[in-house]
C-alpha cells in the first residue's frame, strides 16, 4: 500500500479502525521521521513492544538511534 506523503502514512498508523494495531499520531511521525524501526524491543519496563512504538517512544538522549 503505497503512500503519497509521510503525513498519509502518519495518519494511516494513527487509524484506530487499525484495531490494536494503531499508533498515537506523534509515535507514528516519530517512527517515521527515524526511518527505521526493529521487528520487536524487550525491556523490563514495558515488557514486549513493537519496534516502531518503542521508536516512537524512547527518549532519543538515552537511547539514540545506533
Amino acid at each position: 500500500m503505497p503512500f503519497a506523503t509521510a503525513d498519509d502514512l502518519a495518519t494511516w498508523m494513527s487509524d484506530p479502525a487499525r484495531g490494536d494495531r494503531w499508533l498515537p499520531p506523534d509515535v507514528a511521525r516519530k517512527f517515521i521521521d527515524d526511518g527505521w524501526a526493529p521487528s520487536l524491543v524487550f525491556t523490563p519496563e514495558a515488557g514486549v513492544v513493537s519496534g516502531a512504538e518503542w521508536i516512537g517512544t524512547r527518549d532519543d538522549a538515552e537511547h539514540p538511534t545506533p
